[in-house]
């Protein structure tokens, strides 16, 4: 849910970039700098969006008890083929699983520290009252 929360907006701040980046391509700043930007989210998205097919195949494939990455991402790339028999489930799915990868990527790179420091904790440990 947090990487949702997260990869949602951080989604649509990079969809706008690449946007911006085709826009200004005709003009002659565009050559320099829109050329930078498209290439910069058409390889960032796609890649994000993989990576969040492959935590919601993992997700449900250990519903079924099965916790390997390998199958992960088989269900993953079976989830994705299957949502494009359909435009509208495609859409859905591009979108959610784009929030997903990119929420996810945002919070392994910010390096959520956790609550492993004793400062930080809000509830004290049970045997430390």
């Amino acid at each position: 849910m947090i990487s949702i929360c997260i990869g949602a907006p951080s989604l649509l701040v990079i969809s706008a970039v690449v946007s911006t980046g085709y826009l200004i391509i005709g003009t002659s700043l565009g050559t320099f700098f829109g050329i930078v930007l498209v290439a910069v989210g058409l390889t960032t998205v796609p890649v994000l969006a993989i990576a969040g097919f492959v935590a919601i195949g993992q997700s449900i494939a250990a519903r079924f008890g099965w916790d390997q990455l390998w199958i992960g991402v088989v269900v993953g790339s079976l989830l994705s083929g299957l949502v494009g028999l359909s435009m509208l489930a495609t859409v859905a799915a591009i979108l959610f699983a784009g929030s997903l990868g990119t929420g996810s990527a945002i919070r392994v790179m910010r390096g959520a520290g956790g609550s492993t420091h004793p400062s930080e904790r809000t509830v004290p440990p049970a045997n430390k009252i």
